[in-house]
């Protein structure tokens, strides 16, 4: 009994360091692919292809070894140092790879990149579970014991994996740097490590080592060791992205990674590896202040969201508004920005925070949309944010968002933004880029202007004849106004620049009209990202081609992604289901239900996963913050599975006692515990059951997320996000045991059970990851993805009860569980 509490104990600090490494990964991946969400497809994807890899590997390697133990132990030997290993591979990765200053980093190489920093560590979690289930259950007696030994270790190393998760939402992010939390836990494993070693292993000194190893992870930390390679990681990074340019801080906030750099008196901050501000930047700051106030007539109330501390509300301010807010989500950021700012703008920033608010900028236009601020609406509304790179981006220009902002201004209110442009001939990746964004705009607004020029900048009116097209009539509004700025001029309304160029104008209109994308950017599919990727991977390419080396098609991939439709999705699912069905016939009935089984465990597992990336993306979209929360977020995924795994051991502990009491020779013929168990255990029907529960779960998400993206409320809304999340870990976790049960009936080693289920999960987890974060929810929208995974359980749950019939399984118990 101490022997197997010292597994478990292990095996729970495994969990917890497996998702705290994910976490750290997902987070330095984010940064190297500029924020894109892209990442959490590929290193989802990876992980589990790494644990599928292991489980599958362990299950065979241990039906021929009598020391499951040994896995454990070297695990916690080899963890550490290959999660530090590929921390420095991720941050070194641009310079490998060759990769420019503002350049894309390609789907290809970012794959490759993915594959390495990821699946080495994941391997050992897969390696360690068919192990720890083995040591688990060495004592089971019968079917049920062996298949709750399973379900034990997944249920254990589930809980750790949502302590673990909680911890570093709440704890570790901002705090501690990636380097000490892989010799931090790593030192924590070696000492769960020592408990078994002290249990297991006949040589005495084995148990010491394994402590001495805890002290020296630990010494690493304690004498500045960590903290130096973090510092010197961090500074190669840094010049992968804006050589020339002095490091001055670089900080993980709750919401992102944050750099700031320095060149003589010019800063500039990055966050997640892109440029986000630069200054002393007064010229265009003003020139986008000023055109933006008039364009309003007499702006009273303007509402700065996303950037302007580093100069633009400055200007704004020399419009005498009544009220000016601003609301900027990152605190860290603001304050980093304001510690680098020169006297005016500093008093100017003093000046406004009491007007300053620190929160998403959708949760806070949807409050004043819900009437919980009594202020007036607002004339003028500046758009300040991000260029929509990624969907925490994209979020702020979709078709929803701008209703809720058409909410909140006043009858002749004006919103305004910028987006990427050219002041060349504009190809089909701009135009449809562009587009995206400008024609769910003009689904809101009635009337429309883009100016010409990169950037484009993009005006929106609730009213005819509020906007004007001409420079002189905007300077005419300036010195209406008496305003005095330094930095501008009203001539640079009236020929400065050809921004309101009447030809140029209609021939970016033109453009538009002839290259219309097939994916508009909404809430349901953040198209504009994909997009935006493909713009700037198309643009990386010319720039770094020349005569000897001519352009990389890096966009080729996303052009293929941005291709894809339903039917042919719903086509793959229903081809592969029947391959499935063909190659368990060509074995037999017993055959078709192992591929049945086994199918059922993939795509559970596939559909499992689909569903918590579309929650990380509904999250995103509502909050803003998944870069801080990701480990919350999977934790409570996590604690789903702990639920639903527990839930189903307790079934199968019922199912056990009640062998048993029917046949007391269980533990003596194994003739017995065949029969008994066939007839007691749950079957293939039961599978059918949860698989019908998961297409049902799915399409019953379509209604409820539409009706919470719709919401104004808060606090219910993130509770209920939350346990969606719960819920679709709980029908992942409920498939393990009762796959297991289901498969020891014909096969009684734990260990080969263990892993052939963990690696048919994993696996279809790994698809599910990688498609659905990838192509699925930016192409086909979150209805479409759902849509998807009914497909795929509903044919699912078709196959397995096919096999159930050809196989003539006994009904008696059969829904025991389900």
């Amino acid at each position: 009994m101490r022997g197997r509490t010292a597994v478990l104990v292990f095996f729970f600090l495994l969990g917890a360091y497996a998702v705290c490494a994910q976490a750290t990964l997902l987070r330095e991946a984010q940064v190297l692919l500029f924020g894109s969400e892209l990442a959490w497809g590929l290193v989802l994807a990876f992980w589990l292809a790494g644990v599928a890899v292991g489980a599958q590997a362990s299950g065979r390697i241990l039906a021929r070894s009598r020391r499951p133990w040994i896995v454990l132990l070297v695990s916690a030997l080899a963890m550490p140092p290959i999660l530090a290993a590929e921390i420095l591979l991720l941050r070194a990765a641009r310079p490998i790879l060759g990769v420019g200053p503002g350049e894309y980093v390609g789907l290809g190489d970012m794959a490759w990149v993915a594959l390495l920093a990821t699946a080495p560590v994941s391997l050992w979690v897969g390696l360690a579970f068919p192990a720890a289930s083995a040591l688990v259950g060495a004592d089971a007696q019968n079917l049920a014991q062996r298949a709750r030994s399973v379900g034990w270790a997944y249920l254990v190393e589930s809980a750790g994996s949502l302590v673990g998760g909680a911890i570093f939402s709440f704890v570790l992010v901002g705090r501690v740097s990636a380097f000490t939390l892989a010799a931090g836990g790593g030192a924590l494993l070696a000492a769960g490590a020592a408990a078994i070693a002290r249990e297991r292993v006949r040589w005495r000194p084995a148990a010491a080592i394994f402590l001495a190893c805890a002290a020296v992870r630990a010494g690493l930390i304690l004498g500045g060791v960590t903290a130096w390679l973090d510092s010197q990681t961090v500074q190669w990074r840094w010049e992968s992205f804006a050589p020339g340019l002095d490091l001055v801080e670089s900080v993980d906030s709750k919401y992102q990674n944050l750099a700031i750099g320095r060149l003589g008196s010019q800063f500039s901050l990055y966050t997640n590896g892109t440029v986000a501000a630069t200054w002393p930047n007064h010229t265009d700051l003003a020139i986008e202040a000023h055109l933006a106030a008039c364009e309003h007539p007499d702006p009273k109330r303007i509402l700065v969201l996303g950037g302007g501390v580093e100069g633009l509300l400055g200007e704004l301010e020399r419009h005498r508004p009544e009220r000016l807010d601003y609301v900027t989500l990152d605190r860290a950021e603001y304050e980093a920005v304001v510690a680098h700012l020169d006297d005016a703008d500093r008093l100017a920033a003093e000046r406004l925070r009491a007007h300053t608010h620190f929160a998403d900028a959708r949760r806070y236009v949807k409050s004043r949309r819900a009437g919980t601020d009594a202020a007036p609406r607002y004339d003028l509304v500046v758009l300040a944010a991000p260029p929509p790179a990624s969907t925490l981006e994209a979020r702020l220009y979709t078709e929803e968002f701008f209703a809720e902002l058409a909410q909140i201004l006043s009858d002749d209110g004006v919103l305004a933004l910028s987006l990427t442009g050219s002041v060349g001939a504009w190809g089909p990746e701009l135009s449809e880029y562009v587009g995206s964004v400008v024609i769910p705009l003009a689904h809101v607004f009635p009337d429309t202007l883009l100016s010409y020029g990169d950037p484009v900048r993009v005006f929106a009116a609730k009213a005819d004849g509020v906007l004007v097209a001409t420079g002189e009539a905007l300077a005419a509004r300036y010195r209406e106004r008496g305003i005095e700025s330094p930095y501008f001029d009203p001539l640079w309304f009236e020929g400065a620049s050809d921004f309101l160029d009447p030809a140029k104008r209609a021939q970016v209109e033109r453009a538009l009209a002839a290259q219309r994308p097939a994916h508009l950017n909404t809430d349901e599919q953040p198209a504009a990202a994909i997009y935006h990727m493909r713009y700037w991977a198309t643009t990386s390419e010319a720039a770094h081609a020349g005569p000897e080396a001519p352009a990389e098609r890096r966009s080729s991939l996303l052009e293929a992604i941005l291709a894809l439709r339903f039917e042919w999705a719903a086509g793959a699912i229903a081809a592969a289901t029947l391959l499935a069905a063909l190659t368990g016939l060509a074995r037999g009935r017993r055959g078709l239900g192992r591929t049945a089984l086994l199918w059922s465990v993939g795509t559970t597992g596939f559909a499992s996963m689909a569903v918590e990336v579309v929650l990380l993306y509904t999250f995103q979209t509502l909050y803003g913050y998944v870069y801080g929360m990701v480990g919350l977020v999977v934790g409570v995924f996590m604690f789903g599975l702990v639920a639903g795994s527990f839930l189903a051991n307790r079934r199968l502990g019922r199912v056990g006692v009640a062998a048993a009491t029917r046949s007391p020779r269980l533990v003596e013929s194994p003739a017995a515990t065949s029969r008994v168990a066939r007839g007691d255990r749950p079957g293939l029907r039961s599978l059918v059951a949860l698989d019908l529960a998961v297409t049902t779960f799915a399409a019953g998400l379509v209604l409820v997320l539409a009706g919470l993206r719709a919401s104004s409320a808060d606090w219910p809304v993130q509770l209920a996000t939350f346990g969606l999340v719960a819920v679709a870990g709980a029908l992942g976790g409920l498939v393990f045991p009762l796959a297991a049960c289901v498969r020891l009936g014909d096969e009684p080693r734990i260990e080969r059970v263990a892993g052939a289920v963990s690696a048919a999960d994993s696996l279809g987890a790994c698809a599910g990851a990688l498609v659905t974060g990838v192509a699925l929810v930016p192409v086909l929208g979150i209805s479409g993805t759902l849509l998807v995974v009914v497909t795929m359980k509903a044919l699912s749950a078709l196959l397995i009860g096919g096999a159930t019939v050809l196989r003539g399984e006994p009904n008696r118990h059969a829904n025991e569980i389900a």
